[in-house]
């Protein structure tokens, strides 16, 4: 349910005064870690709208900046409560609609390194500067992500760059706010920091052979770009890359040299794509891209710098070897909209182009679907036994 953290505040922050409920509106226990993080939401979203009438405080900020006037939308929150906020041990950051910070607490001084003076005005990606956990992709403005789908961005957990370019793990969670005439006004973000090793987050989503994604980190990157695509208008091409001859070249030269040339496609692969796009390995020869894009012909201009970068020969320890690229394409939201089903039809459609002649693409179509799963699985497990035809040339 998208709104069950925001209904919690209401409990939490009651009309009364300030006080903790461990019940959500269903009547669900949550623990009190949650109850805690709630807490630190609802009276970041009380500090940042400013729209009620009521008891104001003033906080001075640090160094010659003007007082932040706060106001409360109910007389009976008494102005001493200020003092919860800037002791909390989770950083507290408020911003305009356009995403500029208007407010940190202390907690958020210190793990970022700005103080409230310096970040006043600034946007909040240049102050709160994030990547993606495991792939390290700048995760952008977490505010404006908020804005724009008006509904609160779920806890995440991010690693965050400070000013002096140390690297911490927080879990960050941002939620919109209203203004008076009921249009989003600004966003408050709160987060904190993880006692987690990032280098283990990597190594968990990462294929330690070619540094490329793994299954596990696929299927959540899958899911934000369906997110993004969606807002943008745009539509996803996942792409499911099999390469036809490494059979060959594992039983003629040994599994060393075929992972040297995986690494080696890797590569290549990575320079095909843009820098946002996504690269994974599945395992054994199997890879799957994601790229998103304006309409079908920026995804076929992808598809031939794939295959002309696949087809190239290689040299791997002195001897050349070769291998071709047999490629399936499903498109979101034209095949489907569910992230798993986008997978198991591209893969469907690798399949076909392998059977009418390898190195070649296919997108996906319905008649692909006539197929029985019986079938797809036993063409699955035959992939690997069939002899392919790899040219080698060795010195």
């Amino acid at each position: 349910m998208k709104f069950r953290h925001v209904l919690c505040i209401f409990l939490l922050i009651p009309a009364q005064g300030f006080s903790f409920s461990f019940y959500d509106p269903r009547s669900l226990p949550i623990h009190e870690e949650q109850a805690l993080w709630i807490a630190a939401l609802g009276f970041a979203l009380i500090l940042a709208s400013r729209r009620h009438s009521g008891i104001h405080a003033v906080m001075q900020q640090e160094g010659n900046g003007p007082p932040l006037s706060i106001g409360f939308p109910n007389p009976d929150l008494q102005a001493s409560h200020l003092d919860i906020l800037e002791s909390m041990e989770m950083g507290v950051i408020a911003t305009d609609r356009f995403g500029r910070i208007t407010y940190l607490n202390p907690e958020a001084r210190m793990l970022t390194g700005w103080s409230l003076a310096d970040a006043q005005g600034e946007s909040l990606s240049e102050v709160l500067r994030v990547c993606e956990e495991a792939s390290r992709d700048p995760s952008g403005n977490p505010a404006l992500l908020a804005i724009e789908d008006e509904t609160p961005l779920q806890e995440r957990n991010l690693i965050m760059i400070g000013k002096s370019g140390s690297e911490s793990l927080i879990t960050l969670s941002s939620t919109p706010i209203p203004g008076e005439d009921g249009q989003i006004a600004g966003a408050v973000t709160i987060f904190r920091k993880s006692s987690c090793d990032p280098s283990l987050l990597w190594q968990a989503g990462h294929d330690l052979l070619t540094g490329l994604l793994n299954r596990m980190l696929l299927n959540d990157r899958l899911i934000h770009s369906i997110e993004s695509v969606k807002r943008k208008g745009k539509i996803l091409a996942v792409i499911f890359l099999d390469l036809d001859g490494f059979k060959l070249v594992n039983d003629n030269f040994g599994h060393p040299l075929g992972d040297l040339l995986l690494k080696e496609v890797a590569i290549r692969l990575k320079k095909s794509v843009r820098a946002e796009d996504s690269v994974a390995r599945l395992g054994g020869d199997e890879f799957v891209l994601l790229q998103e894009a304006a309409d079908r012909n920026e995804i076929l201009a992808c598809l031939e710098r794939i295959m002309s970068a696949i087809n190239a020969s290689y040299l791997i320890e002195g001897t050349e070897v070769s291998v071709s690229p047999s490629l399936g394409i499903s498109v979101y939201p034209e095949d489907d909209t569910d992230p798993e089903a986008l997978i198991k039809k591209a893969d469907m459609a690798m399949y076909h182009a392998k059977q009418n002649g390898r190195n070649r693409f296919h997108f996906f179509e319905q008649s692909l679907n006539r197929q029985s799963g019986h079938d797809r699985k036993r063409r699955r497990s035959k992939r690997y036994r069939k002899t392919s035809f790899c040219s080698i040339i060795s010195p």
